[in-house]
């Protein structure tokens, strides 16, 4: 039988990528490595593009504006659901056969080496394609001008998503407590126990919805590092049992 990696394991590939990954001590560092990274770029310029296309399509409808409060309200909410219900999945067995979709393992993965920068970021082929069904669905319900104006506003959430994940995991320390506060749950979601502090851009909903608290509060976990399953090759999995 193959031994499974431990935490000593775990450890030493983490230092390892740690030493070999671009600085991000300082604030200018951490940006210019977030600027060059696969989709915060594209990201941006889908909110350009969504902008582009609502200005081309007519004046502002003052009611379209809506959508502000409701992306504010309700994207720290899906960040939430998504990060406990559907990044935390566990391989299962449907009709007989093992299901382990792609984005659990990626997220195992990045649980397995949280240095790593690459597995930081959300795959592009999932922010286009959820954007494109975004996009689609809101010209149905409404019209395509609502649904250019809605892309922009949740554009501009996913960009903040994508700075405040990726900021958690680098060395820079923030100055504002908000941001500390931040960094800090994350890094104990990691590093203290995978089933508390779920929250991204805004970390006070954990102690809202009963999943937060301080370190000592918390019992250390001995899975943060592979979520309780043994790793697994970045692939998306579909095995006959």
């Amino acid at each position: 039988m193959t031994e499974l990696p431990d935490d000593r394991d775990f450890a030493r590939v983490e230092a390892a990528t740690r030493r070999a990954r671009p600085p991000t001590g300082t604030l200018r560092e951490a940006v210019g490595v977030f600027a060059r990274a696969r989709t915060p770029g594209p990201i941006a310029a889908l909110v350009l593009l969504a902008l582009a296309l609502r200005l081309f399509l007519g004046p502002a409808r003052a009611w379209e504006l809506w959508v502000a409060p409701a992306v504010l309200i309700g994207w720290p909410l899906m960040e939430w659901a998504a990060h406990r219900w559907i990044l935390h999945l566990r391989p299962r067995r449907v009709l007989g056969l093992r299901v382990d979709p792609y984005f659990a393992q990626a997220h195992r993965r990045h649980h397995q080496n949280p240095s790593y920068f690459p597995d930081v970021f959300l795959p592009r082929e999932v922010v286009f394609g959820a954007f494109v069904a975004f996009f689609g669905a809101f010209t149905l319900l409404w019209d395509a001008a609502f649904a250019a104006t809605a892309l922009v506003f949740v554009s501009l959430a996913a960009l903040a998503y994508e700075w405040a994940h990726f900021i958690a995991h680098t060395d820079y320390t923030p100055r504002g407590a908000y941001a500390r506060r931040l960094v800090r749950n994350h890094r104990l979601h990691h590093y203290r126990n995978e089933r508390n502090w779920y929250a991204f851009t805004v970390p006070h909903l954990d102690d809202w919805l009963g999943t937060g608290g301080g370190a000592a509060d918390v019992d250390r976990s001995d899975t943060t590092r592979t979520l309780g399953q043994a790793p697994v090759p970045p692939a998306f999995t579909l095995e006959r049992g």
